[in-house]
């Protein structure tokens, strides 16, 4: 396909991010895993409330980051389609 280029694993052109729900380090894996240190001593539901916390700013940051290269055409139809979505709710 002429103009198009190939992807890269390791330059992918777009993310997938889960929130945590169950986030605590794995004590099968913790031994050789230097991500899963055990350094700080607040509690697993401490841990993925934080977890979660910052999952969610970064998606927020993304989705800013994302809105900011819009054209004002382009953010004329999002908020047209925005509205379109939220009259449809009120409806329901």
């Amino acid at each position: 396909m002429a103009g198009t280029t190939a992807a890269s694993a390791q330059a992918p052109c777009a993310v997938v991010m889960v929130r945590p729900h169950r986030f605590a380090p794995n004590p099968q894996t913790a031994a050789d895993n230097a991500f899963q240190h055990r350094g700080d001593r607040r509690s697993a539901a401490q841990i993925a409330a934080a977890a979660f916390d910052e999952a969610t700013q970064r998606v927020a940051d993304g989705e800013r980051a994302a809105l900011a290269r819009l054209s004002e055409a382009e953010r004329g139809i999002l908020l047209e389609l925005l509205h379109k979505v939220a009259c449809c709710r009120a409806a329901k």
